[in-house]
């Protein structure tokens, strides 16, 4: 079996800073992992697609991060979560919602925004396998 998906999070409040306090950061709150799977699709030589499904408690973010030369499409299963990839505007998504980003894009904002409500999400990745068998996530670095 392969090693399990990782994001790390810490608590952040809604609308207070754009970025996580020291303390937040120092918390190093994770998600939940719940659910992955992973195959080598027929049709994609070299290539694995990645499943995870991730709760996310409330108030906690993704530090920025990319996903290598992975192409990632992420759908809103429950609750609230702010998104900014690249230069782009931050988005505000829904259960129901989703987004793609493009192979190395940078995933500047991901943050669940609610004080009392979890959040859940779906990651699909589809990545050239060498990547796949690694974290999906690479975090920038400090």
């Amino acid at each position: 079996m392969k090693k399990a998906f990782a994001w790390p999070f810490a608590i952040m409040m809604f609308g207070v800073h754009a970025g996580p306090s020291l303390a937040q950061q120092a918390a190093g709150l994770r998600e939940t992992l719940a659910t992955k799977f992973s195959a080598q699709p027929p049709n994609a030589p070299g290539m694995t697609l990645t499943t995870v499904i991730a709760e996310y408690k409330p108030g906690a973010f993704t530090p920025p991060h990319h996903h290598g030369r992975a192409f990632a499409m992420i759908y809103i299963l429950e609750g609230t979560i702010v998104n900014k990839v690249d230069h782009g505007k931050e988005s505000v998504l829904h259960a129901g919602d989703y987004f793609t980003e493009p192979p190395n894009a940078h995933h500047v904002v991901f943050r669940n925004p609610s004080r009392t409500k979890t959040t859940r999400v779906l990651a699909t990745f589809l990545a050239p396998s060498a990547e796949a068998e690694r974290d999906l996530a690479i975090l920038d670095a400090k």
